[in-house]
């Protein structure tokens, strides 16, 4: 019998995100990346020049689309795409200034729009992903570049841990610019984390 051949995924967070104000900017447009961010997107690039990366995948905002470009130009082979599913959380609090939140808030158990994103909608979306890109790049290495409780929520649930807010908060939450590698069978139901490291 043929054997399965394994995906695997580099998630990437995107980097430091110009933010003056000071703001929660979640979906909203023009958050592009600070010149530390900028730098910092080049050494994650240069870290993984090296993987025989096939395609690049970012959320379509402009954070993570910078980061990916970033990528992508130590890749000119691997074809770059933008998926809906690896977007920043969705929460109306988005533009409100973070002094405004009280320390332990949570816009997850504070929402304030019926259509909030859950963490269950989050976590059905990231498994949603991971399993498409399973199937579409079965023995191949792709970059999927996404948000900080996106990718946390992926790793906690890969883990087998409950998903809930302490879960994804404190040591555990994903920095900035880190990459979690994740190994997928064409089958979709064998998901693995196999690490996390910072560049």
């Amino acid at each position: 019998m043929r054997k399965l051949q394994v995906t695997t995924i580099l998630f990437v967070r995107h980097t430091e995100v110009e933010n003056p104000d000071g703001v929660l900017y979640g979906r909203l447009p023009r958050f592009g990346l600070s010149d530390a961010g900028r730098e910092h997107a080049g050494r994650i690039a240069e870290a993984i020049a090296e993987r025989d990366i096939v395609a690049i995948y970012t959320s379509p905002l402009l954070r993570a689309r910078q980061t990916g470009a970033a990528i992508a130009a130590h890749h000119a082979d691997a074809t770059v795409h933008r998926s809906s599913l690896l977007i920043e959380v969705g929460s109306a609090w988005q533009g409100s200034p973070l002094r405004s939140f009280a320390s332990g808030f949570s816009t997850y158990q504070c929402r304030r729009a019926e259509d909030d994103e859950s963490l269950d909608d989050i976590q059905a979306r990231m498994l949603a992903f991971t399993r498409r890109v399973g199937r579409r790049h079965a023995g191949e290495t792709v970059v999927a570049v996404s948000h900080g409780d996106p990718i946390t929520i992926l790793r906690v649930t890969l883990q087998g841990q409950e998903l809930t807010v302490p879960a994804i908060r404190g040591e555990g939450y994903i920095p900035l610019g880190s990459i979690t590698e994740v190994r997928v069978k064409p089958d979709g139901e064998r998901i693995t984390l196999e690490r996390v490291w910072e560049v």
